[in-house]
């Protein structure tokens, strides 16, 4: 919460505002504004829109926001179609809920998280905006923000916030309604989880992907053309891969070390596969090795300076046997081990993430 305070004072000053100007807000069926908001606005989202405010006034954005107020949706005030997408978010927030459910402790915790914002950008200049006045109010963003703007979308977990696209020139293979599943399956995953090894985020945004038609379209950070015929494939080649391995089974390490701003086919493939699995198994065990891998990086991500302050170095991940450790010790032994044998078994396997 903090972070959005502080985030919303910076974007106050950098960006300036046409008087009388106020975002159009939606709530549950209830209209208002920035400046009236509707009866009963949730407070988290308060906080969210304040530090977006600027932005959305400068842009022309409206926001709506999910009826659990645990995101606010930031579309174009000319073209906007919020219903559908909200309808689709619901879809995506049920899923993670089912699938990758917060623990037993943070369910009961009665402060609201930190609600996110997802932008449905019309067009490259508005990413482009967004993106140099993230740089501008956050110095520690700048430099990601300078390559983020090679891509088509981001998602970030401080400020709890993700954008993409909804038209992207040039790009054949490219589907909105993808994006829109990767980008809030991952903001949703951070939020009841924090932050998780890489693989495993966004390899929960593909397993989302598959359980809503049994494709995949978005790819970060590739820069190569997708064939059509990819988009259903991987399934497949992780039973090939499987099964080559014979009586040796996929280790952990092989895809762990997936890392932002960098494509990886292999790896790639395997968390989508390992996060498929773990999407599949019991939810309160499931949740509490989450809140283990958690602890861990919190606990162990510290950079000491010589006065005793510490900063959290972003780059961090937690080391890959640690990681075998932590979620065997929740989810039972020999985990890779059943990895493997859920992929050789190849699209049979992903199914089940589609049920309810």
């Amino acid at each position: 919460m903090r972070a959005l305070l502080l985030l919303a004072a910076a974007l106050a000053q950098c960006v300036p505002a046409l008087a009388g100007d106020r975002v159009n807000v939606r709530w549950q069926t209830k209209t208002g504004t920035s400046a009236a908001l509707p009866p009963g606005f949730p407070e988290s989202a308060q906080a969210a829109l304040a530090a977006w405010e600027p932005f959305l006034k400068s842009a022309g954005y409206r926001v709506d926001v999910d009826t659990k107020g645990r995101v606010l949706l930031c579309t174009s005030e000319k073209d906007s179609h919020a219903d559908a997408l909200l309808r689709q978010l619901a879809k995506v927030d049920s899923w993670i809920d089912a699938r990758f459910p917060a623990s037993a402790g943070e369910a009961e915790d009665k402060t609201a998280p930190d609600c996110a914002a997802l932008f449905v950008l019309r067009n490259p200049e508005d990413y482009a905006a967004l993106l140099a006045q993230l740089a501008a109010v956050a110095p520690n963003l700048a430099s990601w923000a300078s390559q983020a703007g090679k891509e088509t979308g981001f998602v970030l977990i401080d400020p709890l916030c993700a954008a993409f696209l909804e038209s992207a020139p040039g790009m054949k293979e490219w589907s909105p309604v993808h994006e829109l599943i990767d980008r809030a399956a991952q903001l949703f995953f951070l939020q009841r989880h924090g932050e998780q090894p890489y693989w495993l985020q966004q390899g929960v945004a593909w397993a989302a992907e598959w359980a809503y038609d049994g494709t995949l379209y978005s790819f970060p950070y590739r820069s190569e053309f997708v064939f059509a015929t990819e988009h259903g494939a991987w399934p497949g080649e992780l039973r090939t891969l499987a099964k080559e391995r014979g009586e040796k089974p996929i280790d952990l390490g092989e895809f762990c070390a997936m890392r932002r701003g960098s494509w990886d086919a292999q790896r790639a493939r395997l968390s989508f596969g390992a996060a498929s699995f773990l999407a599949l198994q019991p939810g309160d065990k499931l949740a509490q090795a989450l809140h283990d891998l958690r602890a861990f990086r919190e606990d162990n991500n510290r950079t000491y300076k010589d006065d005793g302050s510490w900063v959290s170095d972003p780059s961090y991940e937690v080391p890959a046997e640690k990681q075998l450790e932590l979620l065997e010790a929740r989810l039972g032994p020999k985990l890779m081990e059943r990895v493997t044998a859920f992929l050789a078994k190849g699209n049979e396997s992903f199914k089940g993430l589609a049920k309810p």
